[in-house]
């Protein structure tokens, strides 16, 4: 995962959205494969949930794919910020729910614990090992109980092809 959907605040308090290269110490909100693949994902926001383009990292509104319905004006101050960062607030939560958190649980190294892979909201978060009586369903709890690793489009891959072909080792997370 080498590019990223970031969310900030910027100084008149709106809510903006931007999609740039994964940084090391920065959180993404959400990771994807190529830049296309994130532009593609962030227009779609902006079409579904009347988002401002500027808002959202696009410099000019009108170019061949848009067009100056698709503005809303929020850049030129005419709707309040609480209003705009509540549509945010509703595009941001789309992401949870088409990109669910699991885990999955696979054999240990022996028969009193379980290896577990956290993938939270669509992401490779991190793996270990727990004890077989001790699996919980709560992402907080899980995420203190594995150790996060980088997330590589290999790993990624390989992740998900065995959740594909397993679906009975996945845990739908809260």
């Amino acid at each position: 995962m080498r590019f990223a959907l970031y969310v900030y605040e910027n100084q008149a308090g709106y809510l903006s959205l931007g999609v740039g290269k994964k940084i090391k110490y920065l959180k993404p909100y959400h990771s994807f494969n190529s830049k296309a693949e994130a532009v593609l994902f962030l227009r779609k926001l902006i079409e579904n949930y009347e988002l401002c383009p500027k808002f959202c990292g696009f410099k000019s509104v009108l170019t061949k794919e848009t067009s100056s319905t698709m503005c809303c004006n929020t850049c030129l101050k005419q709707e309040d910020a609480l209003t705009y960062n509540l549509r945010v607030a509703a595009a941001l939560n789309t992401i949870a729910d088409e990109f669910k958190s699991y885990l999955i649980i696979d054999e240990g190294r022996d028969g009193h614990e379980k290896c577990c892979i956290l993938i939270e909201k669509g992401d490779f978060y991190g793996m270990g090992y727990m004890p077989s009586q001790e699996i919980v369903s709560q992402l907080d709890d899980i995420k203190t109980k594995v150790t996060p690793y980088p997330s590589y489009s290999f790993i990624q891959k390989t992740v998900f092809d065995f959740a594909f072909k397993n679906p009975d080792k996945l845990i739908l997370l809260q």
